[in-house]
């Protein structure tokens, strides 16, 4: 397989070519990445379905684990050779989907969709996780058909108005997503900088020449003030953030903290 690859892109260098190899430690999954910083021998593969933060994903959700558990995978992205090209995700047909593991809370869910979708790598995002499909607990169940769009089903959420509020506000908070990574660029492919998580409240940076973006997560059930100090060094004196999920211009506190409301991610551009 490593031959195989390697004269593969040889022919085609701009091929992309993605290895599943099954662990959630990322010491040992970045030896399969081409060019390994661990390993001696070269796979050729560049790039790798990232079970690592797959696995961080699901502790978080499951609440087995908090915020750190991301945070600490993340940390260990300097073991690979090319972190930006590695393949995350929540969910996929051989594992219990994510709104399974969250026990249907659709706010810790969309929390997930947020990181997944700002920090590093290329998401996988599997079918129906748009829509927030609750199975588990059996291949049949998670491979279970995408309700609409052919003869015989009951209803189609393809379709907004067939949709259940739950779905909507899931679908639309990834399609939200979607367009904000496909608009502004660092968030796909920026520098990544974070911070250790305090209180369950994560705050990282994305950025690159132009812009710079802050996203915080707030996973307490209440209310929190977000103690932005720690932080000083990548806010570069920035005086207002602007609220890429509704354009509305934030004003820090007097102490330059964020007050977010209970399960909330936000995105903000630095202004």
């Amino acid at each position: 397989m490593s031959n195989w690859a390697k004269v593969i892109l040889e022919e085609y260098p701009n091929f992309n070519i993605v290895g599943e190899i099954w662990t959630g430690e990322p010491a040992f999954l970045a030896g399969f990445q081409a060019n390994s910083k661990v390993k001696d021998f070269n796979t050729h593969l560049p790039s790798v379905i990232d079970f690592g933060m797959r696995d961080s994903f699901a502790r978080y959700l499951k609440d087995e684990r908090g915020l750190y558990d991301i945070y600490n995978t993340l940390a260990k992205d300097l073991l690979y050779s090319n972190p930006q090209n590695l393949m995350p995700f929540i969910d996929n047909h051989d594992v219990d989907r994510g709104m399974y593991l969250a026990d249907g809370d659709y706010e810790k869910f969309k929390i997930a969709l947020t990181i997944l979708l700002t920090t590093r790598g290329i998401p996988q995002i599997f079918y129906g996780t748009e829509i927030g499909i609750n199975e588990g607990d059996g291949h049949g169940k998670i491979r279970k058909p995408f309700p609409g769009g052919f003869i015989g089903d009951e209803r189609n959420a393809f379709t907004k108005e067939e949709r259940t509020e739950i779905e909507n506000n899931i679908f639309n908070h990834l399609k939200k997503l979607i367009e904000l990574r496909k608009v502004y660029k660092p968030l796909a492919t920026g520098k990544l900088t974070h911070f250790y998580p305090v209180d369950e409240t994560y705050v990282y940076f994305k950025e690159n020449e132009d812009q710079k973006f802050m996203i915080v997560i707030n996973n307490n059930e209440e209310e929190f003030e977000v103690n932005l100090s720690r932080m000083e060094s990548e806010l570069n004196n920035a005086d207002q953030l602007i609220d890429l999920f509704n354009d509305e211009i934030i004003d820090y506190t007097n102490e330059k903290n964020l007050i977010l409301s209970p399960k909330t991610s936000k995105i903000y551009l630095l202004n």
